[in-house]
């Protein structure tokens, strides 16, 4: 209503306004649905059968009958953060700045 009465246009408010302001609802729920599509884990170890298996899905398959390799798991568990620490330090500082409100 103040954008209103400053007399922004439409396209000024939202420019100014609105699209800041889901910023970080966006940042958020982006993140989010990434990290449910990287753990898919239930989808492809049960509905999608054993051709198609995600990273997560392969982790329990590395049993070796009653022995179970936990440094293979380690080294396999690390291997898997990678990717999203990656994806983490390249966009940190828009991350940063879409929490704090800045542009």
């Amino acid at each position: 209503d103040a954008a209103v009465a400053d007399g922004y246009s439409f396209g000024a408010r939202l420019r100014r306004i609105v699209i800041p302001l889901l910023g970080a609802g966006l940042a958020a729920t982006i993140a989010l649905t990434w990290l449910f599509l990287w753990n898919e884990f239930l989808f492809a170890l049960k509905i999608a059968g054993g051709e198609v298996v995600t990273y997560t899905a392969y982790l329990p398959q590395l049993r070796l009958g009653q022995r179970t390799l936990w440094n293979v798991y380690a080294a396999m568990g690390t291997l898997g953060s990678i990717p999203p620490l990656i994806i983490l330090i390249v966009f940190r500082k828009y991350i940063i700045r879409l929490y704090l409100g800045r542009r």
